[in-house]
């Protein structure tokens, strides 16, 4: 058992301590985000257990690799009440190509809070649509708040990262997509009278400022989610929730 918060092999997990990407690794958070990892076709690089979760969950431990730390250094890692016991270091694998991506797809423009992330990845796990296109201004969806937030549902989506969005965009309406920009404004569409096409890319734009202008003039339409005057948003991970929804009763995902 590792006692000692300055052992080598917990060098791994202080550096990514930070929420950085070093390497292709990431990291995994609880059991319930760990038990997601394992079942996911992401490599596990490396498992981390508290003396007093291998005491309660042995059996969930039997058949796997790992190396246990005292209660104290658990504690002293990020905060038992994250983790909650045990983390796990993952490897990152090739995001798909943009021609790859099939049926609908999530795009995301500046969104920089990992907890809307987070949110919408589990948002779009529950409603079947299985692609999302983050561009370079939105935090990484591999953060390890990403992650948590999402509760493990990230390992289960194809990702593509745009270093142009526009272009991307503009490629994905030649391979047949419809893109679908979101903004509650006059000359918006209401929700309820649009119905999606099976290949859809739908971009919900930053919290503060909505959806870049050069975005927002490329997409092929504006919708708006109908609501109570006076109330002009809903946090970004709550409209994704409801339009990821409509896009899966349109394409029969559920």
């Amino acid at each position: 058992m590792i006692s000692d918060p300055n052992h080598p092999d917990l060098a791994i997990y202080s550096t990514l301590r930070k929420d950085s990407l070093n390497d292709g690794l990431f990291v995994a958070e609880s059991l319930k985000v760990v038990k997601k990892l394992i079942d996911s076709d992401y490599e596990l690089v490396s498992l981390l257990v508290s003396e007093s979760f291998l005491s309660e969950n042995s059996d969930f431990l039997s058949d796997k690799d790992y190396q246990v730390v005292s209660d104290a250094v658990s504690e002293s890692m990020t905060g038992k009440k994250y983790h909650k016991g045990i983390m796990a270091i993952g490897k990152m694998k090739p995001f798909i190509s943009l021609e790859n991506l099939d049926g609908p797809i999530l795009v995301l423009n500046g969104l920089t809070s990992p907890e809307n992330v987070g949110a919408m990845m589990r948002n779009a796990a529950g409603f079947g649509v299985k692609n999302v296109l983050f561009d370079h201004r939105t935090c990484h969806p591999f953060l390890k708040r990403c992650i948590r937030v999402g509760m493990g549902n990230t390992f289960f989506l194809n990702f593509y990262e745009s270093h142009d969005l526009r272009s991307d965009l503009l490629e994905l309406k030649e391979f047949g997509y419809q893109i679908i920009g979101t903004a509650n404004e006059s000359n918006s569409i209401s929700l309820r009278e649009f119905k999606f096409p099976k290949d859809s890319a739908l971009i919900i734009g930053s919290e503060g400022d909505g959806m870049d202008e050069e975005i927002k003039a490329c997409s092929d339409v504006l919708l708006k989610i109908p609501m109570i005057e006076g109330v002009q948003h809903f946090n970004a991970a709550c409209a994704s929730a409801v339009f990821l929804y409509e896009i899966s009763q349109s394409s029969n995902l559920l």
